[in-house]
């Protein structure tokens, strides 16, 4: 993976201080705090004919709420981007009108941001529809009571 002058194939014996620098700018494309708060997370960027895509998760306070959405923004040149959109809406029964938006209440969903895919050359956005509670498996730490994992109320 790593190609270049500097580097002799012993990622141990690489020296830092002569990789190549990139020059950098920082740019915020979502501003929560600005909104009023809440969270984005499982953040995208794809470059695709031409034209920067993000995507990501939104949600309306801390992470994996009820309510959460996928928002997405362009640019032609990744420093000047376009407002955010809504990429999915709000789940079934858990807007900011329901009673269970900003909950882990198990009657709610929440919509997550997974990534793009290019195929045939369309590029197609991926992303899931989660339910709560959480489902326990081997990459989730069990309910230390050895019941269902905990849902908020």
């Amino acid at each position: 993976m790593l190609r270049g002058d500097w580097f002799d194939h012993h990622p141990h014996a690489i020296d830092f201080d002569k990789l190549p620098k990139v020059p950098k700018q920082h740019v915020v494309v979502s501003d929560v705090t600005a909104a009023g708060g809440g969270v984005n997370q499982h953040n995208y960027l794809v470059d695709h004919d031409g034209r920067f895509w993000a995507m990501w998760s939104d949600g309306p306070a801390i992470e994996d709420r009820v309510g959460q959405v996928v928002k997405y923004a362009t640019s032609d040149d990744g420093l000047e981007w376009s407002a955010p959109e809504f990429l999915t809406g709000y789940p079934p029964d858990s807007g900011p009108d329901s009673p269970h938006d900003n909950t882990r209440r198990p009657e709610g969903f929440r919509y997550i941001a997974r990534g793009f895919w290019v195929r045939d050359g369309q590029l197609l956005a991926l992303t899931t529809e989660r339910h709560f509670p959480y489902p326990e498996g081997p990459w989730l730490p069990k309910n230390p009571t050895g019941g269902p994992c905990p849902t908020e109320t």
